[in-house]
């Protein structure tokens, strides 16, 4: 859990910044 977390931020982050990992920070959202 705590890795997956630590991913998660680290997509937001990504997709914040290259709006590329959209997908992954709504997925991330819903969970």
């Amino acid at each position: 859990v705590v890795m997956t977390l630590r991913c998660r931020g680290k997509e937001q982050l990504g997709g914040l910044y290259t709006g590329i990992n959209t997908k992954h920070i709504m997925m991330a959202s819903k969970m």
